[in-house]
């Protein structure tokens, strides 16, 4: 397989996420954009939407692995409802309701040096 991700690591990603039980995608990074989301692995604070336990799903994937995370309230947004601006709903902002389970459909595109 590929590159496991490290702290300081530049990752792009495809995710798909949805609060369980919802038939309706928050976030689909394959739908609004072409690219994926980048961000720094391990850094904080997380980009919005995204939570610890994405973070740790990541932390055991490989560059080309795709996994179905399944993120419990307390590795997600716990007892606070999280308001979410979603890309895919056109900037429109988005509520999770409190102690949430979450679903993300991770694809790790991409593991990188961070450009200094």
């Amino acid at each position: 397989g590929g590159q496991q991700p490290r702290r300081g690591d530049l990752v792009v990603v495809q995710y798909q996420a949805q609060v369980e039980g919802s038939d309706q995608a928050f976030e689909d990074t394959r739908k609004s954009t072409k690219a994926g989301a980048a961000f720094v692995f391990g850094s904080r604070p997380l980009p919005p939407g995204l939570p610890v336990g994405f973070e740790e799903a990541l932390s055991t994937m490989r560059t080309g692995g795709k996994r179905i995370a399944l993120v419990p309230p307390e590795l997600g947004f716990g007892a606070d409802p999280e308001f979410v601006t979603s890309k895919l709903r056109k900037g429109e902002t988005v509520e999770i309701p409190a102690n949430s389970r979450l679903t993300y459909e991770i694809e790790l595109k991409r593991v990188s040096i961070p450009p200094s």
